[in-house]
């Protein structure tokens, strides 16, 4: 054994502190590779006074005769000496690389293990565990590498559902595109038509084709046509609630009212669905269509006091509907009015040139002979005094009493009930037959918070 190789572990101050720095130190080319076959063991025996002893404790050879692998041994009586490679700079050293399987028992009664040559701790070098960390190495750095492509996909996934939380609904995005889509095909195959209050105007000679929206100049947005039957008919199985009308955007309404009814007698109740806009303004025509009752009608109205509260409020009432008949039959109608040529002549009235008065009654005496009993009549101008008070009496009246001429001439006088005793007439009443009303309710007020009676300008013209 050459002690030389063994230099390194009695160099004076340079501490060695486990295996891996005693394999690579190297000094002035000392040790230098050479061939073992046999190592030997030794312990230190401490008796506490401070005394170490070193004793041998044992050689054991690293192969023997039978296992030799020397071909030319062929008698199997030499141990085959092993190389020690040393780190000197050019090479890394493996000369004190060895496989160290200990069984310790401190029991002497138990006899050595024997030597078995089949088992693996056996097995001369570390190349099977360098294998395994080497392999272990390139685990952990493939895992490295998921891991860290793991993070950088969390990353993007974060940032993609941050920016989709952070938007709009993604059904609301989807219905924007869709309709975008539908208003680019619009515009791209010029999908307008013309409507009763515009034409399109298409022009292709410029670089850009172009479309030319011309406006009709009409003064009604829509024209709604309602029967008076249907209205009950409604009030009735809604219990009470009003026939909706809907009232235009833009522009004016036109609502006819035709008072058919022959069946119901109830009032009649219509309801505007919104507030008009300021300036807007609408036009009621209410006519007679065939028709024996006179109900009375109402005009309803959602209104908004600006104040975040919509309520339906009456905006006309107790207007009396127009009648054209005396007695409905579907096959021959009757009527004073339905048949009376006077009736439709426009403008025919005449005036009234004194009164009698009664407690339940007035008497009338007319300048011309025009009506008769049953018939419906507009009194206009009819305005009395009772003491220092003036009273409008004008009205709808149904004639209840008739007599073809009187004293002044080729008249008549007739009577409604009104009761005039202490009345003194200050005019003279001018009568026509009642045949509807024009009405026209125009919004004049901007104001969101103004009075349904500061809101509305309301004009009734006799028809």
């Amino acid at each position: 054994m050459d002690k030389d190789h063994y230099l390194k572990m009695n160099l004076p101050d340079y501490n060695i502190n486990n295996f891996d720095e005693f394999n690579s130190a190297y000094f002035d080319g000392t040790p230098e590779d050479f061939y073992f076959n046999a190592i030997l063991w030794y312990y230190e025996l401490d008796d506490g006074s401070g005394t170490i002893v070193n004793n041998l404790f044992g050689i054991e050879f690293l192969n023997n005769p039978n296992d030799d692998d020397d071909d030319c041994d062929v008698n199997d009586r030499k141990i085959t000496p092993y190389r020690k490679l040393v780190s000197n700079g050019d090479q890394d050293g493996v000369s004190y690389t060895f496989n160290l399987n200990v069984n310790f028992n401190i029991d002497n009664d138990v006899l050595p293990l024997s030597y078995d040559p089949t088992t693996l701790y056996n097995q001369f070098g570390f190349d099977l565990y360098q294998n395994i960390l080497q392999s272990n190495a390139l685990l952990q750095e493939n895992f490295i590498t998921i891991v860290s492509g793991f993070t950088e996909i969390h990353e993007e996934l974060f940032d993609i559902r941050s920016l989709v939380y952070s938007q709009t609904d993604i059904n609301t995005i989807k219905s924007q595109i869709e309709n975008l889509n539908d208003l680019l095909m619009l515009y791209s195959t010029f999908q307008f038509v013309d409507s009763d209050t515009t034409i399109i105007e298409t022009n292709y000679n410029d670089i850009y084709p172009t479309l030319k929206v011309n406006v009709r100049d009409t003064s009604y947005s829509e024209i709604t046509n309602v029967n008076t039957s249907d209205i009950l008919y409604y009030n009735n199985i809604n219990s009470g609630s009003s026939y909706i009308v809907s009232v235009p955007l833009t522009n004016q309404l036109l609502l006819n009212i035709y008072n058919d009814n022959n069946d119901f007698s109830d009032e009649c109740n219509i309801l505007l669905n919104r507030d008009l806009s300021y300036k807007q303004s609408m036009d009621i025509y209410i006519q007679p269509s065939m028709s024996e009752l006179a109900n009375t009608f109402n005009i309803n109205l959602n209104y908004n006091d600006g104040l975040g509260t919509t309520s339906a409020i009456t905006l006309l009432s107790g207007i009396t509907l127009p009648i054209d008949l005396t007695n409905y039959d579907a096959t021959t109608p009757t009527a004073s009015t339905y048949t009376n040529s006077y009736y439709t002549n426009n403008n025919v009235e005449t005036f009234a040139q004194s009164w009698d008065s009664g407690v339940t009654y007035t008497k009338l005496y007319l300048m011309q002979d025009l009506f008769t009993d049953g018939d419906y009549v507009y009194i206009d101008n009819f305005y009395c005094s009772s003491g220092d008070t003036i009273i409008d009496n004008s009205g709808v009246y149904q004639i209840s009493g008739y007599t073809s001429g009187n004293s002044y001439g080729l008249g008549s006088d007739i009577t409604i009930e009104l009761d005039t005793t202490y009345y003194e007439m200050k005019t003279k009443p001018i009568i026509k037959y009642y045949k509807g009303w024009k009405l026209n309710i125009l919004r004049v007020s901007s104001s969101s918070t103004s009075s349904i009676e500061d809101r509305y300008k309301i004009t009734k013209t006799l028809l």
